[in-house]
């Protein structure tokens, strides 16, 4: 959210209420969420968090996107709802995305490489940040509605990948973590849905009690 003001802004906010938004009750929103996230993430498991969490950043990056790209957005209630849509992003990503990923990263990783890979993971996850961080103004000054586009178009590429190859690792110990990569969860369904259609074609007809 470094840009938090400058979206703020471009709905149609003063440039003071932009900034109280911004870097107040959006910063201690995502605060609060992102610490709720860390006391129930073991109850809500990984999979499914990285799955509606990126439904929603998906879901509002786009909608944004739609709303300035028809100018629905110069309306106060256009405006309105793009600010709504910002305040859901920052829940989700901060419930998500934000605490998930780092989770997920670090645990699949086997002890003799887990202090390696999951630093380069951070790097890599910085290094980004740091490209988007010095893009996002060209970006937006030459398109209101690309960015949200773009990024919006990320997080369902990231969804879908998640929804067919994000095997869950809660409860998993470190000795099974190999076994739940072995088959892929669209594979795994794939083999239980033939399973139950044999299992449906080979049961026996019941007959009802023969009357003379």
């Amino acid at each position: 959210m470094q840009y938090a003001p400058v979206l703020f802004s471009q709905a149609g906010l003063s440039s003071t209420t932009s900034a109280f938004l911004a870097s107040g009750v959006s910063g201690l929103l995502n605060v609060a969420c992102t610490i709720v996230t860390q006391i129930f993430t073991d109850d809500w498991g990984r999979r499914p968090s990285m799955i509606w969490g990126g439904s929603v950043i998906s879901g509002t990056m786009l909608l944004i996107g739609i709303l300035y790209a028809s100018d629905a957005s110069a309306t106060a209630a256009g405006r309105w709802t793009v600010i709504a849509l910002i305040y859901i992003f920052i829940v989700a990503f901060s419930m998500s995305w934000a605490v998930v990923n780092r989770i997920y990263c670090s645990e699949i990783q086997p002890m003799r490489t887990r202090a390696a890979a999951t630093s380069l993971g951070q790097c890599a996850n910085w290094a980004v940040n740091w490209i988007i961080a010095f893009t996002t103004p060209l970006f937006l000054h030459a398109s209101s509605s690309g960015p949200y586009f773009l990024f919006g178009a990320c997080a369902l590429v990231t969804v879908v990948v998640c929804f067919l190859f994000q095997p869950e690792s809660k409860g998993v110990s470190l000795e099974g973590l190999d076994s739940i990569f072995e088959v892929s969860p669209w594979r795994r369904w794939v083999r239980r849905r033939a399973s139950r259609m044999h299992n449906t074609r080979e049961e026996p007809i019941a007959l009802g009690p023969i009357i003379s």
